[in-house]
């Protein structure tokens, strides 16, 4: 340890009930970072009517954190609750120690608490958007003012369909924090909505740069990268995706149009029933199965499975894009669509396929 805390520890060691001084004490181990145990031991050496002291309790909980002893932390936060009544700042380092150790369905219960300060709520907010309830989080942060809050808002709005709120929220929280990443993924999927890939993908860059193992923004790089017809790049991003969210029906979509335009026919159809093995009404991918059976040769089966995607859902682009492809194939005029519907995700994606087929 340093000279100075051998200092302080030598005159907190004969007034440990002062206060002040075990602040002292604390704050300077928190400077320490190459004896943790050894520091942890002086903690262990406070007297009880010192350590019982909320301001003392917290400041413990944070060291531990510091040190990564996740584990002892969460004990002293439930031990800090309990000590103080379930105090908002007491609730806030319960949040913070079961959120860090992946607890989080225990952080969700805190969501109906009326106690918690704004920077606990943003804790609770996040657990809420793992979970997929978007609505309830945006309630709850609604009125933040901070950097991260408000940045969570907009990623919020965002996948509740709010896209002016999503933007004047994010450009709220860049305004005060350049960097702040949440706002700067929002920003980077709405100008990617616009087609704008150029300054979408500049984005993109810069987020993975500070956060690269971020399966949404990997998931719109391979987009972006479709989008450009760079295909092998966005095989490997939404490869990459997929290990880190498995489940990402949207990223098993598009790595199935990706080896589809690859030429890998079967890998693609396999790729597509995975999609559907997690929604089995998701048409595009339907009729994306139609596709690879006409470019397989396999007409009867497209036909039949066109068929029976366009009588659930007429506007497929995919299964109709297949039904255009077996007019060619049989030298009749191209099949025209039952439904002109504006230019969706599904639209899009066929155009591209058409492109890259040029």
């Amino acid at each position: 340890m340093s000279e100075k805390i051998d200092a302080l520890l030598a005159k907190w060691q004969n007034d440990k009930d002062n206060l002040p001084l075990t602040a002292e004490l604390i704050n300077a181990l928190f400077t320490d970072i190459t004896d943790w145990q050894r520091s942890e031991d002086i903690f262990q050496q406070i007297p009880e009517s010192v350590r019982s002291r909320a301001e003392v309790f917290a400041r413990h909980i944070e060291f531990l954190l510091y040190h990564k002893q996740f584990e002892m932390a969460v004990d002293e936060a439930k031990l800090l609750c309990e000590a103080t009544n379930n105090h908002h700042m007491s609730l806030h380092y319960w949040a913070l120690t079961h959120f860090l150790t992946g607890q989080y369905q225990k952080v969700a219960e805190l969501a109906n608490q009326p106690k918690l300060i704004p920077e606990t709520k943003v804790i609770v907010a996040r657990v809420l958007q793992r979970q997929d309830a978007f609505e309830q989080a945006a309630i709850l942060i609604a009125d933040t003012n901070s950097a991260e809050g408000l940045g969570l808002l907009s990623l919020l709005r965002l996948d509740l369909g709010q896209f002016d709120e999503a933007f004047a929220a994010s450009q709220q929280a860049l305004s005060l924090k350049a960097n702040q990443v949440d706002a700067l993924q929002t920003k980077a999927s709405l100008l990617v909505a616009e087609q704008n890939m150029v300054r979408g993908g500049k984005i993109i860059r810069k987020i993975l740069q500070l956060k690269p193992n971020s399966g949404r923004m990997l998931a719109l790089k391979g987009e972006v990268e479709f989008f450009s017809l760079e295909i092998p790049p966005a095989i490997k991003s939404f490869e990459k995706t997929l290990k880190l969210m498995p489940d990402h029906i949207g990223s098993l979509h598009f790595l199935g149009w990706c080896y589809c335009l690859a030429g890998e026919f079967d890998v693609a159809a396999m790729t597509f029933k995975k999609a559907l093995a997690l929604d089995a009404n998701f048409a595009e991918s339907q009729g994306a199965l139609a596709v690879i059976a006409v470019l397989q040769n396999d007409l009867d089966t497209a036909a039949k499975l066109a068929k029976d995607v366009l009588d659930k859902a007429p506007e497929c682009a995919s299964a109709n894009y297949a039904l255009e492809l077996i007019a060619q194939e049989n030298d009749d005029s191209p099949a025209q669509p039952a439904a002109a519907p504006a230019q969706g995700f599904g639209q899009r994606i066929i155009a591209v396929v058409k492109q890259f087929k040029q």
